[in-house]
């Protein structure tokens, strides 16, 4: 699926940037969004194939992953972090294609993304 629409989210603006680049380098179509309430607003807005977020960021991923479950049935999510919680319930259930933990190399995100998005073609 080359020129995926993503939406990379992360309050540490030069990290997002980063993604941005290696992802659109890698031929997405990639904007970023800073906290959790700008990423939905974006997705309310503005059609993602794969949503690739910070889990800890102001209004926390918990509320991204919940939004794309209730508005974008079939829109993967990779969650990046550099510490997740030791209870994972609040993942659970929802639509998390992947977990990276930060700092996450451009080999490792490019092969996570290749997959997930594997995965999405073959369910539609």
């Amino acid at each position: 699926m080359n020129g995926a629409d993503v939406l990379v989210v992360d309050d540490d603006r030069p990290l997002c940037e980063a993604l941005r680049e290696v992802l659109t380098r890698a031929g997405y179509n990639v904007r970023c969004a800073y906290s959790a309430d700008q990423a939905c607003a974006m997705l309310q807005r503005e059609g993602y194939h794969i949503v690739v977020s910070d889990w800890s960021l102001p209004g926390d991923g918990e509320t991204i992953v919940s939004y794309v479950r209730q508005h974008l049935e079939g829109v993967p999510v990779v969650i990046i972090s550099g510490e997740f919680p030791t209870d994972m319930t609040p993942i659970e259930g929802y639509p998390v294609a992947a977990r990276l933990a930060k700092p996450v190399e451009a080999r490792v995100l490019l092969e996570t993304m290749r997959d997930v998005e594997g995965r999405s073609d073959r369910h539609h």
